[in-house]
């Protein structure tokens, strides 16, 4: 017979739950048996997950990604009107040639929204606090299967995502 427990710990890290007595009074207390039973398997504690909004600014990665935003200077957009205060590098000169009228070419780039959960983003002072918002946020992400990266102080894990990032996450918490 399969049997869930729930036990209570005191402090994040592996934990080994050792020797449990089971006994049973049955039928209605007139039969008593028991038995130490020695549970050899260990469990990883995570922080408990305290609700936190996530930073206003999150750090977020720039280097590649699929929102597009105006103001870049990777890939040509589209064309308009030249006006004075626009560079002559970004003057289309072949328009120019064609049609004798000035236009600017307009670029576009793209931004990830790659998330880095750092330690300095979360709203307390407290250790275990700071693990515990932490921790919300992996499990938010995770589940809103959004990439991010955890940055802790000495350690720092890539931004991915899945059940294995989320664990590894998890783990270093």
């Amino acid at each position: 017979t399969q049997v869930a427990m729930l036990l209570r710990t005191s402090k994040r890290g592996r934990y080994q739950p050792g020797r449990l007595k089971l006994h049973t009074l049955y039928p209605f207390g007139l039969c008593r048996a028991w038995t130490w039973v020695d549970l050899d398997m260990s469990t990883l504690v995570y922080p408990k997950p305290i609700e936190c909004d996530l930073p206003a600014s999150p750090t977020v990665n720039r280097e590649q990604g699929n929102v597009i935003t105006p103001d870049g200077h990777e890939d040509f957009d589209s064309l308009r009107a030249y006006n004075t205060s626009d560079s002559l590098k970004t003057v289309d000169w072949k328009a120019y040639a064609r049609r004798n009228t000035l236009y600017s070419k307009q670029f576009h780039g793209y931004e990830s929204k790659t998330l880095w959960l750092n330690w300095h983003d979360a709203p307390t002072s407290d250790f275990e606090l700071k693990l515990s918002y932490i921790c919300f946020w992996v499990v938010r992400l995770a589940n809103g299967n959004e990439p991010y990266g955890v940055n802790l102080p000495g350690q720092r894990i890539e931004p991915s995502t899945g059940k294995q990032h989320e664990q590894q996450c998890l783990a270093l918490l």
